[in-house]
């Protein structure tokens, strides 16, 4: 909320899953807090982080496969390039840690199965895709 210096041609925002749209849920700001993993307290739910954008001249033209990550593009930059709703219900994905576990290594491209993670093996899949988002975002070719 505090930048206003620059104005960014794309933007990344992690959100909370805990809070799903249409819920909007901000974190109170508390300089003594400390991050509990077994707690939803925390962050900012998509819709907030939407409403935020918004105000900033951002749209929201897509989220992550399976992770909690949303894109927004500037508003003079969106045009054709992206097709509306850019809603938070629209692009919401909600978490199942059992699809990312049992993703297929395969669809991973170069990543590697791994027996200590299984996180891991969607690694270059989410980063394939972010970066095919980015190319289009930016109206790149490579």
């Amino acid at each position: 909320e505090a930048i206003s210096v620059i104005q960014p041609r794309v933007v990344c925002l992690e959100h909370n899953h805990s809070y799903p749209p249409p819920q909007e849920w901000i974190m109170p700001y508390d300089p003594n807090f400390r991050w509990d993993c077994n707690s939803s307290a925390y962050g900012a739910s998509l819709v907030a982080l939407e409403k935020l954008a918004r105000r900033k001249g951002m749209v929201l033209v897509g989220c992550g496969l399976y992770s909690a990550n949303g894109f927004y593009v500037r508003e003079d930059l969106v045009n054709d390039a992206f097709s509306p709703p850019f809603t938070p219900e629209r692009f919401f994905n909600p978490l199942d840690y059992q699809k990312i576990v049992s993703f297929p290594p395969r669809a991973a491209g170069d990543a590697k199965p791994s027996n200590s993670h299984p996180f891991k093996i969607i690694g270059g899949f989410v980063k394939i895709k972010t970066k095919q988002l980015l190319k289009q975002i930016l109206g790149k070719s490579n």
